[in-house]
């Protein structure tokens, strides 16, 4: 157990880190403004554009519960980092795909399909004036409430 001076030293850290962890919510045509771009710049294979997208301290999580294909295992960080990543995991994707842009968990966001049925959702989470973390879920356990029809 901390000592109350310990507590008392450390409280200032602890604020911090909260702080630091707060999320910039813009508005939402500003953040379909944004998914807008990381598509066209995904689409158009540009990593140059897609870098000048993301922040420079970016970070990008996926979770293909073990189940996909060229999922990352563990996060990633950095504008080129994530950005060669997600170029490249374009491979992967079984045949023609469609995307949308849909609300997800009460913000937009990126649904790709393949033959109507959802394989991958991203999340962008916002600074104000880049993107500061991209979510990728593919686990198809998290995705059935996405399908069409449903």
């Amino acid at each position: 157990m901390r000592s109350p001076e310990t507590s008392s030293a450390l409280a200032p850290y602890s604020a911090a880190r909260k702080l630091a962890r707060a999320r910039f919510t813009p508005p939402t045509e500003q953040h379909r403004l944004i998914l807008g771009r990381f598509l066209q710049a995904i689409g158009a294979g540009n990593v140059k554009a897609l870098i000048q997208l993301l922040s420079a301290d970016v970070k990008m999580w996926a979770d293909g519960g073990g189940k996909i294909r060229g999922a990352a295992t563990r996060p990633l960080y950095g504008p080129r980092a994530v950005a060669q990543f997600a170029l490249a995991s374009l491979r992967y994707v079984p045949g023609p795909y469609d995307t949308e842009v849909s609300e997800v968990n009460g913000e937009p966001a990126i649904i790709l399909r393949v033959d109507g049925n959802p394989i991958v959702v991203v999340c962008l989470t916002l600074n104000e004036d880049a993107i500061h973390e991209i979510r990728v879920i593919g686990n198809p356990d998290k995705l059935t409430h996405l399908r069409r029809g449903q």
